[in-house]
């Protein structure tokens, strides 16, 4: 798998919203580590920041759903196009699915789906794995500086957007690679146990699944850990295609 797709621009508009909310993020947990050691007098300035960046952190929520959608239909597009060799986009990837052996169709569909949740739910994983300390770190020292701290009611209201919007994202990242583990074990047993004259409405059932996964929960896959894993995940689709004949 490549980057050369179609839905490349928006999601790079929505990799930039969100670098920008997590910078936004980190400097409010500094912040409010740093007014735990601050005198009452100067607390009052650090807490209306705080609040700002909660307040901005929301808005640009709103404008990543945007660019996320618009790369989704895209990216929805792009998969269908390249399994029915059909010009739903105005240019289709190149090299970003490797089932080019594999005739046109819905096997093919069914594949290039498989292949997607294959790579995704392997970043997960690893987006997971990264993410555990450096959330429970962050969500901590915000709850303390809201909690522990006497300070106006609606400065807490507006501070508590913060550590709830980390909160919801990670718990949504573990929800997420529930669910696309359960997607992927399906297609798992679709191409390991069912005949191919049967597999049609079960990749169809997945294809759909799948996106409608993404498009709720809005997952941003790691790029950093995609580039650095995809020699190795490329060759281990290829293990995996060899391993249940696909062909």
């Amino acid at each position: 798998m490549t980057s050369e797709t179609p839905h490349k621009e928006s999601f790079y508009h929505a990799t930039i919203i969100s670098n920008i909310q997590k910078w936004f993020i980190i400097i409010g947990s500094l912040l409010s580590l740093f007014a735990i050691f601050t005198p009452d007098n100067k607390k009052k300035c650090i807490d209306i920041t705080i609040c700002l960046i909660s307040i901005i952190c929301f808005i640009l929520e709103f404008a990543f759903s945007y660019f996320y959608q618009k790369a989704g239909e895209e990216k929805v597009k792009d998969l269908v196009d390249n399994g029915l060799n059909s010009k739903l986009s105005d240019y289709r990837s190149k090299d970003y699915y490797t089932n080019d052996e594999i005739k046109n169709g819905l096997p093919k569909l069914g594949v290039n789906s498989f292949e997607s949740v294959f790579f995704t739910k392997s970043i997960v994983r690893k987006m997971i794995e990264r993410n555990t300390i450096p959330f429970v770190i962050i969500f901590l020292i915000y709850i303390c500086s809201i909690f522990f701290f006497e300070k106006e009611i609606w400065i807490k209201i507006f501070q508590f957007l913060l550590p709830l919007q980390i909160m919801k994202e990670f718990i949504y990242l573990l929800y997420f690679y529930s669910k696309i583990k359960d997607i992927y074990d399906d297609y798992k047993k679709v191409y390991g146990t069912t005949k191919k004259k049967e597999r049609v409405p079960y990749i169809i059932k997945n294809i759909i699944l799948y996106e409608k996964l993404l498009s709720t929960y809005q997952i941003l896959t790691d790029s950093k850990i995609y580039r650095k894993l995809n020699n190795e995940l490329s060759q281990d689709w290829i293990e995996v295609k060899r391993e249940y004949c696909i062909e």
